[in-house]
């Protein structure tokens, strides 16, 4: 427990360093905590209205995200990635989340976005978000593994810690496919992420 809690400040110090880089980037002064709560809440980091907008951006963000995966992954699953709104029905207690394509081919992995108010939508946490529950994150773990020559169990299980884990580390290719440079809401967002985590090694032990 004290080398995980150890771990987790170090972590905590890396981030905020990195972070306060951004502050310093953008001109900003201040309490860097202040500058962490509000960063998401400016108007320029809200500039949807509609979910179909929501949508579009997150396709974008897909296409370039496809554009580079081949300079990363030398195989990719065969299956497609689709970015879709989360059904009204599950929306009220659902959060971001991912779902493998059909046995069969015939449906799509599945990036499922849940948007309550467009106009509070934050752009912040897109870059990394798809990252992780869409491809090569989630994605490419979960239908990759199914269409290899595997034993059924090991085909359609789910390892919370290696799917987890996977997902986290597909976040980080986000510096590697040039995601994170020049585009400081979207290093913001990864990093936001990243902390979210750190904080449970220190709070957890």
């Amino acid at each position: 427990a004290a080398a995980i809690r150890h771990m987790g400040l170090a972590e905590l110090a890396r981030i905020r360093a990195e972070i306060l880089r951004i502050q310093q980037q953008v001109g900003e002064t201040g309490d860097l905590g202040d500058f962490m709560r509000y960063w998401g809440r400016r108007p320029a980091m809200r500039p949807f209205k509609t979910e179909r907008e929501i949508l579009d951006a997150y396709m974008a963000l897909n296409r370039k995200i496809e554009a580079g995966l081949p300079t990363l992954f030398a195989s990719q699953p065969r299956s497609l990635l689709d970015i879709r709104l989360e059904p009204e029905v599950t929306k009220a207690t659902a959060s971001d989340h991912y779902s493998g394509p059909s046995a069969d081919g015939k449906r799509p992995g599945i990036f499922w976005a849940v948007i309550h108010k467009p106009e509070e939508y934050s752009t912040t946490s897109m870059t990394s978000l798809l990252l992780h529950e869409g491809q090569p994150g989630h994605h490419f773990h979960v239908a990759r593994q199914q269409e290899m020559p595997l034993p059924l169990l090991r085909r359609y299980d789910w390892i919370n810690a290696y799917g987890e884990g996977w997902a986290l580390y597909a976040e980080t290719l986000g510096h590697e496919l040039g995601l994170y440079r020049n585009d400081p809401d979207a290093l913001m967002g990864h990093l936001q992420m990243e902390l979210h985590r750190a904080v449970r090694l220190v709070t957890d032990t």
